[in-house]
């Protein structure tokens, strides 16, 4: 479904007094009005809408269509704002995956004053690359962990470890060998909490737990080997 199947809704959109067009398969919809040239459907769409794919934002904009709540003026306001919103957002995943030149220079240019050599520019094209990714997972990571602590209203704790019971039967020498051969990583804790901040709705926090073992990280429902959630390697 692209603009080359409108060619019925740009007729329509002219000789009507209509100024929002809908193109849609019966599961994804496509918002045109006419921003750029008045009387005249714009080419790109101000918003798409996708039965099986969408978020509380884009419930919270459809809703401006509804019967109760619509304003021509509200809407095409709104048109205005989520088409740039668009096109932005387009260009920063495009800078997210594969960094340009120019953005590359101009970023580089904000940090380092001194002349770019074709040696630097590759060099930062590296780095930009990076620091994007590893931006955008600290953010992430930041908005897990406040989740977390608004959702137990305490201090997240990792639990130690359990213990198998057939280790527990073993000599303590041998369950002290086991145990110094575990090490929890700070990639470990932060997945634990990843996975108790996505099924926090679902279940108790405290139902989630999380078991090291010396071949993979467990995480499990109720601390129970039979009720596996994940397990991180």
């Amino acid at each position: 479904m692209n603009i080359n199947h409108a060619s019925q809704l740009f007729r329509y959109f002219h000789v009507t007094e209509a100024r929002i067009g809908i193109l849609t398969n019966g599961v994804s919809y496509k918002l045109f009005t006419d921003l750029e040239q008045t009387n005249k459907m714009d080419e790109r769409p101000f918003m798409e809408f996708d039965l099986f794919n969408f978020n509380e934002n884009d419930v919270s904009e459809i809703k401006k269509l509804s019967k109760s709540d619509f304003s021509i003026d509200d809407m095409l306001f709104a048109a205005y704002n989520l088409k740039y919103m668009r096109a932005f957002k387009k260009y920063f995943e495009e800078q997210f995956n594969q960094p340009s030149t120019e953005f590359i220079h101009f970023i580089s240019k904000q940090i380092y004053d001194g002349t770019l050599t074709p040696k630097l520019k590759e060099q930062f094209s590296v780095l930009v690359h990076r620091s994007f990714h590893q931006f955008l997972n600290d953010k992430i990571t930041m908005r897990l962990r406040s989740a977390m602590l608004d959702t137990t209203n305490t201090a997240l704790v990792v639990e130690v470890p359990a213990i198998a019971v057939a280790e527990m039967a073993q000599p303590a020498i041998a369950a002290e060998a086991v145990d110094k051969e575990i090490e929890t990583t700070v990639e470990e804790t932060e997945g634990f909490m990843i996975v108790r901040a996505i099924l926090r709705k679902t279940v108790a926090v405290s139902r989630v737990v999380m078991r090291d073992v010396q071949s993979y990280c467990g995480i499990l429902l109720d601390d129970n080997n039979r009720k596996p959630i994940c397990r991180l390697h």
